[in-house]
């Protein structure tokens, strides 16, 4: 559980306990990756991972300071996108760091709240705080940005969060 001031819990044995990490900002997104690791994303200047067999152990990662973190996704190639102020960052981690290898602009400086895989490996939707919902198609050296055909009251509403049914 990720909480507004920054805290981070976990529940063992109907306990909830809390996980020690040096962070006072609200927690924006968690995620598990490929690797089996829980990965959290608060709204800045760094990424945590740990292991949930073992969840005290801790490992931070540095990220840039300039990038508010309002959500975030794994791509089927490992790539951590993560929805910031005006764009999409496309991440890789490494052992140690995590770096941005490209930035998907085109939200007009709306922050991207939401980030969906589809069933469609390669596409995503993305919803923003005031710019409504987009789709992104991401393939091997080209990244596509667009709205949804036909529905133009999808451009205005505002998106916290994304699911996809069954």
């Amino acid at each position: 559980f990720g909480s507004s001031d920054g805290t981070l819990f976990y529940n063992s044995e109907n306990k909830l306990i809390q996980v020690k990490i040096p962070n006072s900002r609200s927690i924006s997104e968690i995620l598990q990756g490929e690797d089996g690791q829980i990965y959290i994303l608060p709204q800045g200047n760094a990424i945590f991972s740990l292991n949930p067999s073992n969840p005290e152990v801790i490992k931070q990662y540095e990220f840039p300071s300039e990038y508010n973190v309002f959500s975030a996704a794994f791509s089927d190639s490992g790539e951590l996108l993560i929805g910031s102020q005006g764009n999409i960052l496309v991440c890789q981690i490494s052992s140690d760091t995590i770096t941005v290898n490209r930035v998907i602009d085109g939200f007009n400086y709306s922050g991207v709240t939401a980030i969906h895989r589809t069933n469609e490996s390669s596409l995503y939707i993305a919803g923003t705080e005031d710019n409504g919902l987009f789709q992104l198609k991401m393939a091997e050296g080209r990244d596509e940005l667009s709205r949804f055909r036909g529905h133009p009251e999808w451009s205005e509403i505002r998106v916290n969060s994304i699911i996809e049914d069954s």
